[in-house]
């Protein structure tokens, strides 16, 4: 399925030959050696429920202290 823009956004199917299945699949395979970074750091799932609501907090804090 695919959205098609040109007619609002409505979602069609796509067909798609061998070779350009294969060619838009490859896209999502990183190189050798490389990491997918999205699952690592303050966002990560595993860290996000207690930290982010804190780190959240804190930058409210930081917004309200320079409206003062």
């Amino acid at each position: 399925m695919a959205k098609d823009y040109r007619q609002g956004g409505i979602t069609k199917p796509v067909s798609l030959n061998d070779d350009e299945f294969i060619r838009r699949f490859s896209l999502h395979i990183l190189p050798k050696g490389f990491t997918r970074i999205r699952h690592y750091d303050i966002l990560s799932s595993s860290i996000k429920k207690g930290i982010l609501p804190i780190l959240q907090e804190q930058l409210g804090s930081i917004i309200i202290c320079l409206e003062q």
